[in-house]
């Protein structure tokens, strides 16, 4: 309902609405996250996790080299594909299916920039910084910029985002409530 939206936006505000891409999303977002996040070692792959889409973009401090946009987002994936909470183990794998297989599109020219870091970008890949920062130091973190984890401590979340239910995981520290459904469509996003 893209259209009808721009229409009531306009209608209710009377400022006109340029509607992007998904390319030219990534673009920005990468942007965004050059100047405010230190890219070393560059390159660095950006990955911005939205409702309806995945946004990956490739750079460093010279800029962009490589920005694509694909149908991955958070609530895409659970719509579609849980109807269980937690997901069932056939759900999750159906998951990992769907986002293997678009990742598969795109990854030979990703690597071929070169990134040697991953910096995340969006809510759901906040929360799931946040939380793991949580589970491995006690503390839940006022900010996410410049924040570290490694793939072992992500893991260690991903075993409770996908053995709680959504209302137990709204309880981890760090998680805000309305991100609790869409966590493990985020985890298997972020592991992939």
């Amino acid at each position: 309902n893209g259209a009808a939206a721009v229409e009531q936006i306009e209608a209710a505000s009377g400022v006109k609405v340029k509607v992007i891409n998904g390319i030219r999303e990534a673009q920005l977002i990468f942007e965004a996250v050059r100047s405010s996040v230190l890219i070393d070692p560059g390159p660095a792959l950006v990955a911005d996790l939205g409702g309806g889409s995945l946004e990956l973009a490739v750079g460093d401090r010279a800029g962009l080299v490589y920005a694509t946009s694909l149908h991955l987002g958070v609530g895409r994936l659970t719509a579609e594909l849980a109807r269980s909470d937690p997901p069932s183990s056939k759900e999750r794998a159906r998951m990992w299916r769907r986002v293997d297989e678009q990742l598969a599109d795109v990854l030979d020219e990703v690597l071929a920039s070169g990134p040697r870091q991953l910096i995340v970008s969006s809510g759901t890949f906040s929360a799931l910084v946040r939380a793991t920062v949580a589970l491995r130091d006690g503390v839940v973190p006022p900010v996410v910029n410049q924040l570290t984890v490694t793939d072992k401590e992500l893991d260690a979340l991903a075993e409770l985002v996908f053995s709680l239910s959504a209302l137990d995981r709204a309880r981890l520290p760090g998680i805000d409530a309305k991100r609790a459904e869409l966590l493990p469509a985020g985890m298997v996003v972020m592991q992939a």
